[in-house]
């Protein structure tokens, strides 16, 4: 075996270094496109999503109807809720909506359920929440 110059060795090291920093650079842009890809995925999801929830129908009143009562169930400074939103709520069935009282998809959505199940009484529709 060949025994290398210093100068020799010091090439072979930094020749090295430069082949790590370049894998590195091509790991980091893999880790960029990656992101970008989930992005678009995540992107595509909500938008799908979006659209069958506009097709749902929520203890017999459209998601869309309820979507307009969003802004009196979100903390922490619920707005008063609106006329459409109280049209939609006297539409509700109430007991049904006790369902989700204790159900993660209203929490997750950002909506507090004690908020919600107060809208009736907010609205004046003299009905009472069953639960």
């Amino acid at each position: 075996m060949q025994k290398l110059s210093r100068a020799q060795r010091w090439k072979a090291i930094n020749r090295r270094e430069k082949d790590g920093e370049r894998h590195q650079n091509k790991n980091k842009k893999k880790t960029k496109m990656n992101a970008r890809v989930v992005a678009v995925v995540m992107l595509m999801e909500v938008l799908f999503m979006g659209a069958a929830i506009d097709a749902l129908n929520v203890c017999g009143v459209s998601s869309t109807d309820l979507l307009k009562c969003l802004p009196a169930v979100t903390p922490p400074s619920p707005s008063e809720p609106s006329k459409e939103c109280c049209s939609a709520v006297d539409l509700v069935d109430l007991k049904c909506l006790c369902a989700f009282k204790s159900s993660p998809l209203l929490p997750a959505l950002q909506i507090d359920p004690d908020l919600a199940l107060q809208l009736p009484a907010k609205c004046k529709l003299g009905k009472t929440v069953p639960c």
